[in-house]
């Protein structure tokens, strides 16, 4: 490869041998072509301050030529150490690299990781808490309530309870012991307080190939076949940690979780009826679990884990010990048994959106639950509306404040206020849009 900027010496055989400029020499190479252009002209009376005009200081047609000259220079110097390219993968998958050098490919920064828990179905009737004390016990508190809230299916999607499935003054599940407070209200098929608490999700088992050895010829030679990889997607030990805080929803969750799923194996309580008739487990849950890019948005890695239960919960903070220990309740662990595991299959996204439709939309009654169009709606482009922020999506203020607040006009011309700040942080609903994660 030849280069514009080179030193010519004579060699040892008295050959004349040209090299590269060294930095320096490119500098001031760079420096003296600049000299030379500083040619400056005269100003036209014309000219006036905060004007545009053609005529500046300079000389700009030899300076664009110097520029171009760099310009190509500096790429010919970028082609010597092999970084002049604009894509990396198309360069190194087309062409093979002779130094064996691994310039200028960026390895993938991960983003934000999500998981998400479904909610199971356990039966918190009072005849149900007749029969476990510490469920009777527990459900006299508020926390109480709430957890249990959080073992059972919401009832209802898209539209509010109705006087039949609610009281008056508290929402009073139909034939449920629970009594929660309408602001702990959450009608998500996932537990917000599980997603945001959770630190660490492990255990999803390595892809497997399982092969076959044949038998040895005459000299010892043998073969081996693939024979498939199944059972690496099948029954599975994951191990979660979780972030608790003051009343320890999530120890108690997973402790009623664990009694119940206990009584029930015993056939001291039985789950709800229709779940009987239908030969449905009642106790599991799926995991959702999203690795997302730099962007915080474009999905990278997605798993689904199916028929999820707790099997282990760490008791170490019933021990006794005269030391304080402030931490001591800090963090849950909990090992869930997985009946099935899904890794990078565009199903997952479908399901994932399944459950998420309902409440991502506002307009989900004109469509069914499966997305197929009503008999009597013969619209082919119909279109989905997106739930949009409201005071329903942000969480009470200790303090209210207008400094984070702006003004938005809507479709009919209306003046709103929006919480900015509040509004990027808090959702009610995630939703998989193209191979993006995002929330509304």
């Amino acid at each position: 490869m030849s280069y514009a900027l080179t030193d010519n010496y004579d060699s040892e055989d008295g050959r004349s041998v040209s090299k590269p400029m060294s930095n320096e020499k490119i500098n001031d190479f760079i420096e003296n072509a600049l000299k030379d252009n500083e040619k400056v002209k005269p100003l036209p009376a014309s000219f006036t301050a905060g004007k545009r005009s053609s005529f500046n200081i300079g000389n700009f047609d030899e300076n664009s030529k110097l520029i171009t000259d760099i310009h190509t220079e500096y790429g010919r110097l970028l082609d010597g150490v092999g970084l002049n390219f604009v894509d990396p993968i198309q360069a190194y998958s087309t062409r093979f690299n002779k130094n064996m050098q691994t310039l200028g490919l960026d390895p993938q920064r991960p983003g934000k990781s999500y998981t998400f828990f479904t909610r199971p179905d356990l039966n918190i009737s009072n005849e149900t808490a007749n029969k476990m004390p510490f469920l009777k016990f527990i459900l006299n508190s508020e926390i109480g309530n709430l957890v249990c809230d959080r073992l059972t299916y919401p009832s209802f999607n898209t539209a509010p309870p109705t006087a039949d499935e609610l009281g008056k003054e508290t929402n009073v599940y139909k034939d449920s012991a629970i009594t929660l407070d309408p602001k702990f209200r959450c009608l998500s098929v996932f537990d917000p307080f599980l997603t945001n608490t959770c630190k660490e999700l492990s255990g999803i088992k390595d892809m497997s190939m399982e092969k076959y050895e044949t038998e040895g010829d005459f000299a010892g030679h043998t073969l081996t076949y693939a024979m498939g990889s199944d059972g690496w997607d099948s029954v599975n030990e994951l191990s979660a940690t979780f972030t608790d805080t003051s009343l320890c929803p999530n120890f108690l969750k997973h402790y009623i979780w664990f009694q119940y799923i206990h009584e029930v194996c015993k056939g001291n309580i039985n789950p709800k009826m229709k779940y009987i008739r239908e030969r449905i487990i009642d106790y599991t849950c799926s995991i959702y679990t999203f690795k997302l890019a730099e962007d915080d948005k474009t999905i990278l890695r997605w798993s689904k884990s199916t028929g999820c239960f707790p099997i282990s919960l760490s008791l170490n903070t019933v021990n006794h010990s005269n030391e304080l220990k402030l931490d001591e309740f800090d963090d849950v662990s909990v090992t869930y048994a997985s009946n099935f595991t899904e890794v990078m299959n565009p199903r997952i996204l479908a399901d994932f959106n399944y459950l998420t439709y309902p409440k991502a939309f506002k307009n989900f009654d004109n469509v069914k639950v499966f997305g197929a169009l009503k008999a009597n709606d013969d619209k082919l482009d119909f279109k989905f509306e997106l739930n949009e922020f409201d005071d329903g999506n942000l969480p009470d203020k200790i303090i209210p404040s207008e400094f984070d607040q702006f003004q938005s006009v809507d479709k009919e011309g209306k003046i709103t206020t929006v919480n900015d700040r509040q509004t990027s942080m808090w959702s009610t609903t995630p939703i998989v849009y193209g191979n993006k994660l995002i929330f509304v």
